[in-house]
């Protein structure tokens, strides 16, 4: 997600770490992006930012914005952004497991990357938090330990009020919100327009609606992700020993003969040959 960056330097102030959320106090000079802060898994891990002083440019794939003194950001790991500080920028930082959220990944993707007010409501909380965490002393366990957990709460909180008072989405970007959770649960055999729609806070009859542009059913375009994920497993060098329905209920078939009839009308082959041309194409 983010690298650490040749010219960051931490304050002399005290930095806080623990098992689930690492806090740190930073300096940037212009131009440095955001440090790592020592996550093995930064996919999976929530970053708050906070500047205290100065300013931090951000891009995402939703375009281009500016963190200043009196807003913050909150940095979702698997969304794709770069950073830049503007001039010289103090920033607080704190990063936790995604896992400590109690808000489901759609509410979270379209929470994150956006530049808030944090002079008031519960982003001025989370602000006020963030940067208490990071001024802690690191030996002070007891209060730091329950610190971090007041702080993921006060960020699920936040991003429960985004998600009930989102952005007005264009179509598009809806769309891209729900192929995104749909790759995210293809292994879910409970994956229906029905769950799509709740998760997206859209009715059954909108998120068909959206696919009438995509020549195809919403139905049948999970069906055919879930036939190409399954195609290429099987389709590994050296995997004739896995069990093909093994590998379809790993990806949502919960029927293995609708699995085999499915993968024939799909690719006119049965996905156990399929499965034995390729290992023997690759021995040959």
């Amino acid at each position: 997600m983010v690298t650490e960056p040749s010219r960051a330097e931490a304050t002399s102030g005290p930095s806080a770490n623990h098992p689930g959320l690492r806090a740190r106090t930073v300096c940037l000079l212009d131009g440095d992006g955001l440090p790592d802060l020592g996550g093995e898994a930064n996919a999976d891990t929530i970053v708050v930012a906070i500047p205290i002083s100065g300013s931090l440019a951000v891009a995402t794939d939703d375009g281009d914005d500016v963190v200043s003194t009196g807003t913050l950001l909150v940095v979702d790991g698997r969304c794709p952004s770069t950073f830049a500080s503007v001039g010289a920028c103090e920033l607080a930082l704190v990063a936790f497991a995604r896992a400590l959220l109690t808000e489901p990944d759609p509410a979270i993707r379209r929470a994150t990357g956006r530049v808030l007010d944090a002079e008031r409501g519960t982003a001025a909380l989370v602000s006020s938090a963030v940067v208490s965490l990071c001024r802690t002393s690191g030996s002070d366990v007891v209060p730091l330990d329950r610190m971090s957990h007041h702080v993921a709460d006060l960020v699920s909180t936040l991003i429960a009020e985004l998600a009930e008072n989102p952005r007005p989405a264009r179509a598009d970007e809806l769309m891209a919100d729900i192929r995104w959770y749909v790759n995210c649960h293809l292994g879910d055999p409970e994956l229906s327009p029905e769950s799509i729609a709740a998760a997206h806070y859209v009715s059954v009859r909108y998120l068909h609606k959206l696919f009438e542009g995509e020549g195809v059913t919403l139905a049948r375009w999970i069906q055919r992700r879930r036939l190409h994920e399954c195609r290429r497993e099987l389709g590994r060098t050296g995997r004739n020993s896995v069990k093909v329905a093994t590998v379809a209920q790993r990806w949502g078939f919960a029927n293995p003969a609708h699995f085999s009839r499915a993968f024939r009308a799909a690719f006119g082959v049965s996905p156990r040959d399929w499965r034995e041309s390729r290992t023997t194409g690759h021995q040959g």
